[in-house]
C-alpha cells in the first residue's frame, strides 16, 4: 500500500526529493543552485506547495510572486511556474486527483481571500498546451489570447546618431542602485499595473541569474543619471540566434534615449551574431507603436497567455490594456 498523501508548504529539506521528481516530470535536470534563485532569494518571497507520500515530492504547485503598483497601492502578481506531478501519480489528474489537490492547498494559502491569509490578486502564466488545458479545467485558469512579439532583424551598422544624442552615454551595467527605482517611478505613471522594478528585483532577476548571462545597457547624462535601461540576452530559437529584449524601461517623453539605447542594443545583438531582435510590448503602451515606427512588426509566438484573478479590480479589462508586463516577467528568457 502507498503512503497517505500529505500537502504543504515547501519546508528544508524538500529540494533534494523535489528536484529528482522535476527530473522525472519534465525530462530534464534543473540545478539546486537555480532551484535557489528561484524560490529562496526572490525578493518578494517563497511560494511553493508540495504533496508528498512519506518522504518523496510527488507533485508541486509551484510560483514566483512580484510587487506590482496598481492605481497607487502596492498589489501582488504571481507567475505560476515549474508545477508538476510525478508520473506514477497521472492517473489521477481529475479534480479529487494529486496535482488538482496541491494546486487548491496553493491557492488556499497564496491566493488574496484565501483561507491563509495570501496576498496574490492574480497568477498568471505562459504554459504548455497540455498544462493549460488542466488548469482551465480543473483550476480557473482564463486564457487572454495569443502572445504576440514585435521582432525586426539585426541590421547593417546605422549612419551616425543626431546631434541631440551628444550630451548621452550608453554604458553596460554591472551592478543597479537607487536610481533603478527612480527610472521605475518616473515611467509607472504611464504603465498602468507593472512590477516594481527596483534594484533589488533587478539585480535578482537579471544580474545574479545562475545560469544565464544577460547584457544590461543604461543611458547616462552628463550629470551621470540614469535616463534608460535595456536588458537582453542572446538565445537559439528555431535555428536562428535571436537577441532576446527582457526588459525596457524608457520614459516615452524621451524618445532620443530611446533611439539611443536601441542602437545600443542592436550592436550588442550583431556582436552576439544575431539575425534578430525580439521584445513583448503591451499594445495599450506608447512604446508598442514606437516600435513598429523602428520597423518592428507584430509577430505570433507559439504561447497563449492564462491567468486567474482572486481581486475584482484586477478583472479582464485590467488583463488586457492595463497590465504593462515584458519578457523578464515570464519565465521565457
Amino acid at each position: 500500500m502507498s503512503a497517505p498523501l500529505e500537502i504543504r508548504p515547501l519546508e528544508e529539506g524538500d529540494e533534494e526529493s523535489l528536484l529528482a521528481t522535476f527530473e522525472a516530470a519534465f525530462g530534464r535536470s534543473q540545478s539546486l543552485e537555480t532551484w535557489r534563485w528561484a524560490f529562496r532569494r526572490n525578493p518578494a518571497g517563497t511560494q511553493v506547495q508540495v504533496a508528498l507520500r512519506g518522504d518523496q515530492v510527488v507533485a508541486q504547485y509551484a510560483a514566483l510572486p512580484y510587487r506590482v503598483w496598481m492605481d497607487g497601492q502596492e498589489r501582488v502578481f504571481s507567475q505560476v511556474v515549474d508545477s508538476m506531478v510525478h508520473p506514477d501519480e497521472r492517473g489521477g489528474l481529475g479534480r479529487q486527483g494529486t496535482f488538482a489537490r496541491t494546486a487548491q492547498a496553493f491557492f488556499e494559502t497564496h491566493a488574496l481571500g484565501g483561507a491563509g491569509g495570501g496576498t496574490v490578486s492574480m497568477f498568471y502564466g505562459w504554459p504548455v498546451p497540455a498544462n493549460r488545458r488542466i488548469g482551465e479545467r480543473l483550476l480557473g485558469y482564463e486564457r487572454c489570447g495569443q502572445q504576440h512579439a514585435l521582432v525586426r532583424g539585426v541590421e547593417a551598422d546605422r549612419a551616425s546618431e543626431s546631434e541631440s544624442l551628444a550630451t548621452l552615454d550608453v554604458v553596460q551595467l554591472s551592478s543597479l542602485d537607487e536610481q533603478a527605482l527612480w527610472l521605475w517611478e518616473r515611467c509607472a505613471p504611464e504603465l498602468g499595473a507593472s512590477t516594481v522594478r527596483d534594484s533589488a528585483w533587478l539585480s535578482w532577476r537579471y544580474l545574479r541569474h545562475p545560469e544565464h548571462a544577460y547584457t544590461c545597457l543604461g543611458v547616462r547624462d552628463s550629470e551621470e543619471i540614469l535616463r534608460g535601461l535595456a536588458v537582453g540576452r542572446a538565445v537559439d530559437q528555431d535555428g536562428k540566434r535571436v537577441a532576446l529584449l527582457a526588459d525596457w524601461l524608457v520614459p516615452s517623453a524621451e524618445p532620443e534615449v530611446a533611439q539611443r539605447i536601441l542602437a545600443a542594443f542592436e550592436v550588442q545583438a550583431r556582436e552576439w551574431a544575431c539575425e534578430a531582435i525580439a521584445l513583448w510590448m503591451p499594445p495599450a503602451s506608447p512604446w508598442f507603436t514606437w516600435f513598429q515606427a523602428q520597423g518592428f512588426a507584430l509577430r505570433p509566438t507559439p504561447w497563449q497567455r492564462v491567468v486567474r484573478s482572486f481581486d475584482r479590480r484586477v478583472d479582464m479589462e485590467v488583463v488586457q490594456g492595463g497590465w504593462w508586463y515584458q519578457l523578464g516577467d515570464s519565465d521565457l528568457v
